[in-house]
């Protein structure tokens, strides 16, 4: 019980505390007691002998200590407890809430009362655009409740059975293509191999699906999202991706907030790992990453308003807008993205990953001086920033042409690298691919060698067959073609 208790903030304490004296919750004088034991120990509150002690002497006084006893307070409190977390969810969500009431009201037989918020719920729904798996399932509930509610009198029965089994249809679709989704991510995309489960009904479902297409389009379009979701992840084909690019652009005006941003969501990590995985032409693919960036950070206000909520933005998203910009060259871009989303930046890697984006946009822009200063800026703090900045830096310093500090930049890096224990295995291999390259790349530019040209392209083969896309590829391609 202590480490729950430790865990509630103080208003939530003090909310606890009214719940158990409340005669309407808590009829046993003895859990006020024990709560009120815990309140003065708390946020300290040990889980040990000495508290199961201290807790029987404040209850029960000079009685012999009984562990049974004190054992038998502590579970009855836990189902008190337990009851207080259910009561403080109550009014969270309106719709599950009106659920329980019609129940109660329709066992009550309060006719009146039940019809108005039944119609309430009812209209609603009717003016709900956001068909999702919360739309469905209320659909489903509704349909029960006109099922059940004998004095609606409804003659139709065939009718409203019809429309429960199409809504089931559509929450089990929907719910299937989520799942397929999340488990191909799950065991890192490429393939529908891990849908093949014991009952899984992956073949049915997408039979189904592509057979009903047309009509979902029409107006279920978190199924057609979810579809080709499926299909981009388990096929990494760029054909699904344009297709549903189109449905978008074709359909964003019925879309509502959630639906598009779970779409750009979608889109974003098909991109990355198509980026990532190196499937495909690698140019097309950073090209294709940074229309969207574009459209989805700059020229909508989807997530400024996602952002404006009190959520924080994660580092890899800036880290890897940042990178397909200096990959692509796109001049001053990258000053536009802190203006619009640097207020929702995680406070802990902020200052860093301000100086990151300031260092990129001078390096695109030639001006590798400043590049250099904000780069210097940045702290180990954030092992992700530290080891993209460390990267930058080195092509800053490649560019000025100071060798002697490059040097000492990698053997840093590499050293960084082997001992940090904090890295991630895929971070690891990310910056020891990038090492691994930019040596293989420094050691041929700086040879006598006039076989220049056939050493960088053998280094390009090597880096197109990595399983993991190389940091900063595009850099390197550049300076192959010098």
């Amino acid at each position: 019980m202590s480490e729950y208790l430790n865990l509630l903030s103080k208003t939530e304490m003090r909310t606890l505390g009214k719940f158990v004296s409340s005669p309407l919750y808590n009829t046993h004088r003895t859990f006020i007691k024990y709560f009120d034991f815990m309140k003065s120990i708390y946020p300290e509150i040990r889980n040990n002998s000495k508290t199961k002690k201290d807790a029987h002497k404040f209850i029960y006084g000079r009685k012999k200590f009984n562990q049974a006893l004190i054992d038998k307070v502590e579970s009855g409190f836990v189902l008190l407890f337990d009851r207080f977390l259910i009561f403080m969810e109550s009014g969270n969500d309106e719709a599950r809430d009106n659920l329980l009431l019609l129940n109660a009201l329709r066992k009550r037989k309060m006719h009146k009362r039940y019809k108005k918020i039944f119609n309430a719920m009812k209209q609603k729904q009717e003016e709900d655009q956001h068909k999702n798996d919360k739309f469905y399932l209320m659909q489903i509930h509704l349909e029960d409740e006109l099922l059940n509610a004998e004095f609606l009198n409804i003659k139709d029965r065939n009718n409203i059975l019809i429309r429960k089994s199409l809504n089931i249809n559509y929450y089990s679709i929907l719910q299937n293509l989520i799942s397929y989704s999340q488990l191909i991510l799950q065991k890192g995309g490429k393939s529908a191999d891990s849908l093949k489960f014991p009952g899984s009904m992956y073949k049915e479902v997408i039979s189904y699906t592509d057979k009903n297409l047309n009509e979902f389009r029409s107006g279920h379009h978190d199924i057609v999202i979810a579809y080709f979701a499926v299909k981009m992840y388990s096929t990494l084909d760029d054909n699904y991706y344009d297709e549903l690019m189109k449905f978008y652009k074709a359909k964003k005006k019925e879309f509502t907030f959630e639906t598009t941003r779970n779409l750009f969501v979608i889109l974003s990590i098909f991109r990355r790992m198509k980026k990532f995985e190196n499937a495909g032409e690698y140019g097309i693919n950073n090209r294709k990453l940074f229309g969207l960036y574009d459209m989805i950070y700059i020229r909508t206000d989807i997530y400024s308003d996602y952002f404006s909520k009190g959520r924080e933005m994660e580092d890899v998203q800036m880290l890897d807008v940042v990178q397909t910009t200096i990959e692509l060259n796109k001049k001053n871009w990258l000053l536009k993205f802190p203006e619009k989303h640097g207020a929702n930046f995680k406070a802990g890697w902020k200052k860093d990953g301000i100086n990151y984006i300031m260092a990129g946009n001078h390096f695109i822009n030639g001006d590798l001086e400043n590049a250099l200063k904000s780069v210097s800026a940045i702290s180990h703090r954030n092992i992700n920033i530290f080891s993209d900045s460390t990267m930058l830096t080195c092509l800053i310093l490649f560019e000025m042409k100071d060798f002697e500090y490059l040097k000492i930049a990698l053997r840093n890096f590499r050293k960084y690298t082997k001992e940090n224990r904090n890295l991630s295995n895929l971070r690891r291999k990310v910056n020891q691919d990038f090492l691994k390259y930019f040596n293989g790349f420094m050691k041929i530019y700086l040879s006598e060698n006039i076989r220049k040209k056939k050493e960088y392209e053998s280094l390009k083969i090597r880096m197109n067959n990595e399983t993991v896309s190389v940091y900063f590829r595009e850099w390197f391609m550049r300076r192959f073609e010098l």
